[in-house]
């Protein structure tokens, strides 16, 4: 089975290019996954009545052509390749029939009665069914990461009770404003990221950087050395190309410019 909305890109959604950014394209995945366990009467609102609810894992994400302010997306999502211990959710984002975002998620099944994490019943296998396992990339099953023994950066990470989710952890659309306000602040074309261990309230939590290969490369640990999340990132060689050619007429523009103001100048002094 195939979910499918449709949602209008609004002014919270967007960066100063007016192009759609990375937290709120997770938060558009993040409902679409939650509107889809809605219909299937596994949602938020029956959590009182199954005591179940998901928690993702893992995320690939590649932009092809970020939306911009206004349009109308359209948002496919479907399970895949799915067992007892996990499944998979793939995203894809159009515009106008255009695929512009691409994604695919690990979840797992957690009992918040029983504070524990929960095999996935052939009943619920069946319910979510699948979408003849299609995957939006060649590789169905992704690869684990690991932390760099050494980070060149480190910075003290301040939760805030706004951060925190109804499961009273930090909800994952948040680390992408840790991203924003501890780091460069770039808004990557292509990302990993792998949610280890849950952050609470109360965690003293940094954000470890480094570059290697031209990946940025993140890690979130605490104080005692557990590692909570995993990111690796790099910017789309399109979109970096496309700023190199901004950047290039950007400045023939101006030097042409200049030696027209120059040229006049000299005219003016010889008349």
């Amino acid at each position: 089975m195939v979910f499918e909305r449709t949602h209008k890109v609004g002014v919270d959604e967007v960066n100063k290019e007016l192009r759609m950014t990375n937290r709120a394209l997770i938060t558009t995945f993040q409902n679409s996954a939650s509107f889809y366990s809605d219909s299937l009467n596994y949602g938020i609102l029956d959590i009182p009545k199954t005591f179940l609810t998901w928690f993702v894992v893992d995320w690939k994400v590649e932009v092809l052509k970020r939306p911009m302010y206004g349009d109308e997306i359209t948002i496919k999502n479907w399970n895949r390749d799915a067992n007892n211990s996990f499944s998979h959710m793939d995203f894809e984002v159009y515009v106008k029939d255009k695929l512009c975002v691409k994604a695919t998620s690990k979840w797992v099944l957690f009992n918040l009665k029983t504070k524990s994490y929960e095999s996935i019943s052939n009943e619920l296998l069946k319910l979510y069914g699948g979408n003849g396992n299609k995957s939006v990339f060649e590789e169905k099953e992704l690869p684990h990461m690991r932390t760099l023994e050494q980070y060149s950066k480190k910075k003290k990470i301040v939760i805030r009770k706004s951060d925190l989710d109804f499961n009273n952890h930090v909800n994952n659309v948040k680390y992408f404003d840790y991203l924003m306000d501890y780091s460069d602040g770039y808004e990557y074309d292509k990302l990993r990221i792998t949610y280890r261990k849950e952050i609470k309230a109360d965690d003293d939590v940094y954000l470890h950087y480094s570059k290697t290969d031209n990946k940025d490369l993140f890690a979130i640990i605490d104080k005692d050395n557990n590692v909570k999340t995993i990111i690796e990132a790099d910017i789309n060689w399109a979109y970096g190309l496309n700023n190199v050619w901004y950047n290039y007429y950007r400045k023939v523009i101006i030097c042409l410019f200049m030696m027209l103001t120059l040229k006049i100048e000299m005219v003016m002094m010889y008349h």
